[in-house]
């Protein structure tokens, strides 16, 4: 793989979306996308996605070097790749994969997806995903600043004309916050610790447990005071992880439902539930599991 792949990658992954979500042939008009939805996990290792539980971190954990014991041990392992993963991530391999999906960067496949970026850590990775490219020479730290390039969020409210409220990012770290627009207001943000307003007494009640919920840490508010909070514009999405962000681009019924991105922070791995133009993304942008 060349070193100009990765950044072909990230940025067909822009580009793609977008024209999905524009495409107007006559699928797309009997079967048009409602909401897109992409999901970042800081953090997460290919290892423990493809592979579940790693045994050599268990041991390097464990002060005599014999795991079988331990808890961790008796709930996660097992003999095959196949069934440990399941046991450590049920839902994304049990539903998602199964049924819905699927996913790309397994080494052991041959499927590779890698960073542009040479600074590896959080600000520079969630750029890359939402802008297409790598710019080491502006992102150099992840301070509390506005991306100094547009994001693909601002380009679908900007090509939709969407009102604000219908392109939103939800966030534990309050850094994503400036991260997902160059221009601030463009997208509606909730991140970090940040009070909720709404008018529904349960959401406030969620609202007020993130104050309650304390982290190690001033900006990064634990995920569940976010992951039950309703998008600006629709029902509670019941979805968990550290940054959501969403598009939607119609307000009707719709027959196809919602295309879904998965991506850690550290590349790219896309999967599209719901089907409509989304299958046709499905097929082509990762293997199927076994």
């Amino acid at each position: 793989m060349t070193q100009k792949t990765p950044f072909r990658l990230a940025k067909h992954f822009a580009f793609l979306t977008a024209a999905l979500l524009l495409l107007n042939n006559s699928l797309a008009s009997e079967r048009k996308t409602e909401n897109l939805i992409l999901i970042t996990l800081d953090g997460l290792r290919h290892q423990e996605l493809f592979g579940g539980l790693d045994l050599d971190i268990l041991k390097a954990t464990t002060k005599d070097g014999k795991p079988e014991g331990t808890k961790t041990y008796k709930r996660f392992w097992d003999e095959t790749e196949i069934a440990r993963r399941e046991k450590l991530m049920p839902f994304f391999w049990g539903e998602w994969m199964r049924h819905h999906g699927s996913v790309a960067g397994n080494p052991q496949k041959g499927s590779s997806v890698r960073l542009a970026n040479r600074l590896l850590f959080s600000y520079p990775g969630y750029s890359e995903i939402l802008t297409g490219q790598a710019r080491d020479d502006l992102i150099t730290s992840n301070d509390k600043v506005l991306n100094p390039n547009p994001t693909v969020l601002e380009f679908l409210r900007r090509k939709m004309a969407l009102p604000q409220k219908q392109v939103a990012a939800f966030a534990s770290w309050d850094v994503i916050g400036v991260a997902v627009q160059n221009q601030a207001d463009t997208v509606f943000t909730n991140t970090g610790y940040e009070a909720y307003t709404h008018p529904d007494p349960v959401i406030q009640s969620i609202s007020r447990l993130q104050f309650e919920m304390l982290t190690p840490w001033d900006t990064v508010r634990m995920t569940k005071s976010h992951s039950g909070l309703p998008w600006p514009t629709s029902k509670p999405s019941g979805l968990g992880c550290s940054t959501l962000a969403s598009a939607k681009p119609t307000t009707g019924r719709t027959t196809n439902g919602t295309i879904v991105f998965l991506l850690p922070s550290a590349g790219l791995m896309p999967f599209s539930r719901n089907c409509g133009i989304g299958c046709r993304m499905r097929r082509n942008t990762g293997t199927r599991p076994p």
